[in-house]
């Protein structure tokens, strides 16, 4: 009885919203497969880009997993778009570091300058990480295995 009046919730907030139409049965598969469909459909464009550079700006897309409430799942959306930056960065910067070094640098001093251009890197990383912020954010409902509303979110 709890989950009906939770579901009928659901429905009229997406029905209001102009959201889809969540499952009328959520322990059908054949609509929870339909409903994520739709919901996939419905996504931006930019979900599916992953790393983009646009002019002078990068973009990186983040996706939750499903979390119980939205704030949540935006806040997880954040985290994995910094992290996959972050990583960006790193590889991008390391690479670039580790070529000048070794064109400009004898066997020697090579492992003192490495180990020097990774805390370079590693700063440079926090301060593109603290400067990002969030562009767009979409959130989709989703429906656990154990029949509970989540939310699963993209930035």
């Amino acid at each position: 009885m709890k989950n009906l009046i939770l579901i009928s919730i659901v429905l009229l907030i997406s029905a209001c919203s102009g959201r889809i139409d969540f499952p009328e049965d959520p322990s059908n598969a054949m609509e929870q497969l339909a409903y994520l469909e739709e919901a996939r459909d419905a996504r931006p464009d930019w979900t599916s880009q992953g790393l983009w550079t646009d002019g002078e700006f990068t973009y990186q897309v983040g996706q939750s997993k499903v979390f119980n409430t939205e704030r949540a799942s935006k806040k997880h959306a954040v985290r994995d778009a910094s992290f996959r930056l972050s990583e960006y960065v790193t590889r991008d910067l390391d690479v670039d570091f580790s070529e000048s070094i070794l064109s400009e640098s004898d066997s020697s001093d090579y492992l003192s300058q490495s180990s020097m251009s990774k805390e370079v890197v590693r700063s440079i990383s926090r301060s593109v990480i603290a400067s990002a912020h969030p562009e767009e954010f979409h959130t989709e409902l989703r429906l656990s295995g154990d029949e509970r509303i989540g939310y699963v979110s993209f930035v």
